[in-house]
């Protein structure tokens, strides 16, 4: 109902001027926010492009916010509404129907830039090297795959630096005297054991410890999208308000979070490495029978094992914050490509050079 809605009141867009397309496939997805997290940096690049969603929801939410995009469920209407002069596609995720796209048009160019930069299996998946090419942040994404044998030529990587840095606040935030800010951002539960990395059972035992920490930090809790659901959420909510914290809405941008948080804490995943960019210390939980010798991007971070380690490790950071000489190294080479100048201008670049554009 709702696609017949979109047929009689959206016309089919002239995709003749655009040469760049955005593949996006999320069938459990309830936004289309790996289209969001590119779209301004792709504006920026002057450059025409749209979007092909395989999914229903995801056409209509971006038609109506006014961003072009097609609705293309089957490989069929892949060959019969996508103009044969396209000449290249970005993906942002490892969904299955990516492979429909890349056989429906062989002769363009197909980069993979993926959602964020962590050390989960989604960041080092075989999947990646069906692309032409493979956009990262920096050198310690290209050797992530050699170390978990997935051998891409190296040629086929650009650095991009991470554009949506250029809204995080790098420095420390706290002003005299003031207790510290905690962001709290645990990933979500996941599929299978492979990417089982979230903190969120625990968090009510460490946010309560954190409760007894004196002078007591201001905890900002931020769920993922994808756990608001989780019947884990109702005791946290009754932590946060016993710690005196604040309960913050999923959607909000994780750079609000990381700008007024002077620590945070979160699991093995990408907002470890965003927040990264900052230089300020974070804490991250380690999972029983996780090896964090296997997790490259975690080894500047305070390692947290269970909640009766959060006061030593807060009392380290409010000292002298050993970590934080072999945090900014780190950074450097996560970010190498986005630490001098805008960080948006490596991906404009990469846009402009991969469509021909001067």
């Amino acid at each position: 109902m709702l696609l017949k809605h979109f047929q009689k009141t959206v016309a089919p867009p002239d995709l003749r001027p655009y040469p760049l397309a955005f593949h996006f496939s999320g069938p459990d997805y309830h936004d289309t926010g790996h289209v969001d997290m590119w779209a301004p940096y792709l504006h920026r690049a002057q450059v025409p492009w749209f979007v092909i969603c395989r999914e229903e929801n995801h056409y209509a939410s971006l038609n109506a916010r006014g961003i072009t995009a097609i609705f293309a469920p089957k490989e069929a209407d892949l060959r019969r509404l996508v103009p044969s002069h396209l000449r290249a596609v970005l993906y942002a995720n490892n969904g299955h129907r990516n492979r429909d796209m890349i056989t429906a048009f062989p002769d363009a160019t197909h980069v993979q830039m993926l959602h964020g930069d962590s050390d989960k299996p989604p960041s080092y998946s075989l999947l990646t090297k069906s692309f032409d090419q493979v956009w990262v942040a920096g050198q310690i994404a290209i050797a992530r795959y050699a170390a978990h044998g997935v051998m891409i030529p190296l040629d086929r990587f650009r650095i991009i630096g991470r554009p949506q840095a250029e809204n995080l606040l790098r420095g420390p935030r706290r002003r005299a005297r003031e207790a510290l800010t905690i962001g709290y951002m645990p990933t979500w539960l996941g599929y299978s054991q492979t990417t089982r990395f979230s903190s969120l059972e625990l968090a009510p035992h460490i946010i309560a410890a954190l409760g007894q920490i004196t002078p007591r930090p201001h905890i900002l809790f931020k769920a993922h999208p994808l756990s608001t659901q989780s019947t884990t959420m109702h005791p946290i909510v009754k932590a946060i308000a016993a710690a005196g914290g604040d309960m913050i809405a999923p959607h909000t941008p994780a750079a609000d979070i990381y700008n007024r948080a002077d620590v945070l804490l979160t699991d093995l995943s990408s907002t470890m490495a965003d927040y990264l960019y900052t230089g300020r210390p974070q804490i991250v939980t380690v999972p029983q029978g996780v090896d964090i010798a296997d997790f490259p991007s975690a080894r500047a971070a305070y390692h947290l094992k269970g909640a009766a380690d959060i006061a030593a490790i807060m009392a380290q950071i409010s000292t002298d914050d050993p970590l934080q000489t072999a945090r900014i190294a780190l950074r450097e080479q996560l970010y190498g490509a986005g630490l001098d100048g805008p960080p948006d201008a490596p991906f404009i670049a990469a846009v402009r050079a991969l469509v021909g554009a001067p």
